[in-house]
């Protein structure tokens, strides 16, 4: 399943950038649109073995992934979660363990969507907590609200964001950082279920790193987070590492082909946030790492990089 809809989101994306306005409706019938995520993380069916973790994997996490440069004090219940995020350059080694979670969906074939020309911003939070039928203090309203607050937040130093509502909004946006005349193409993570038990990878689980972490050597990238209703883009002018890294569940034997970024300066990053108390370092002291979980995460590199 995995490896299928990764290839279906990978391959829609590739058409939409190669075929540009042509390919629109065929890259959008094939992947998942924000908005679809939106709906099956907030009110789609969960397994019941899986209702305890879905908010932390899957809008949690990302949420530390996008906040964790503009600090602040994070909940102490987060902190078990951050211990599953952040990971020091130092530990990406063959051999080495680290525990995890690769978020996996199975999103539904026929949802809701946002119209296209309603503007995504906090001024119209009741027209669309209304278009979807949510409650005012329900859940995902709440969701959609912080999403919306993180995406019209003033962006930290030498960085430039983006929340785009559609996939051809956000290649537009990647487009316009990487240049005009530059072939673009996304890197995901993708798994491989080998078992015939397979488990929930949801949950934090222990994997092996199998080989040495292959350096993709893009010197510029753009990073693209699944949330509510939006894809969250972000470029900064700071140097990162973009990896590719093949680790296996030490309980099944799944494999995981992880991309992971490792952000070389971390000297602007606000020192209260729970990434350094984590790690037990210090702005500016050492790169900080994170691979890009689900296969509905996106790196977006220049294709000239990714095909060498």
């Amino acid at each position: 399943m995995d490896v299928k809809l990764g290839l279906c989101v990978l391959v829609s994306l590739v058409l939409l950038v190669a075929y540009g306005t042509e390919a629109r409706d065929m890259a959008e019938g094939n992947s998942q649109s924000p908005t679809r995520l939106f709906l099956y993380k907030n009110g789609g069916k969960e397994p019941k073995e899986n209702e305890h973790m879905a908010e932390g994997n899957s809008q949690s996490l990302t949420r530390l992934y996008v906040r964790y440069k503009y600090g602040g004090e994070e909940p102490k219940e987060n902190e078990h979660m951050a211990q599953g995020i952040f990971f020091l350059v130092d530990d990406l080694k063959l051999g080495k363990t680290l525990t995890h979670s690769f978020p996996t969906m199975d999103l539904p074939s026929s949802l809701q969507m946002l119209p296209k020309k309603v503007p995504f911003s906090l001024k119209e939070l009741p027209n669309h907590v209304k278009h979807f039928s949510f409650s005012n203090d329900s859940p995902q309203a709440k969701s959609m609200e912080e999403t919306l607050r993180l995406c019209e937040d003033s962006p930290m130093k030498g960085e430039t964001k983006y929340c785009a509502t559609s996939i051809e909004a956000m290649r537009h946006f990647v487009q316009g950082i990487l240049g005009e005349n530059t072939q673009i193409e996304p890197l995901i993570t993708m798994t491989t279920t080998t078992s015939t038990d397979p488990l929930n990878h949801n949950r934090l689980q222990n994997y092996t790193i199998l080989n040495d972490p292959e350096d993709i050597g893009a010197t510029k990238m753009v990073a693209c987070h699944t949330m509510p209703s939006v894809y969250y883009c972000h470029h900064t002018i700071s140097k990162s590492k973009v990896l590719k890294v093949s680790l296996r569940n030490d309980a099944n034997g799944d494999k995981i082909e992880a991309i992971a970024v490792c952000h070389l300066d971390t000297s602007d990053w606000n020192p209260s946030h729970l990434s350094f108390r984590v790690l037990g370092i210090l702005p500016g002291t050492s790169p900080i790492c994170h691979f890009f979980p689900s296969s509905n995460d996106l790196v977006w590199i220049p294709k000239s990089v990714a095909s060498l």
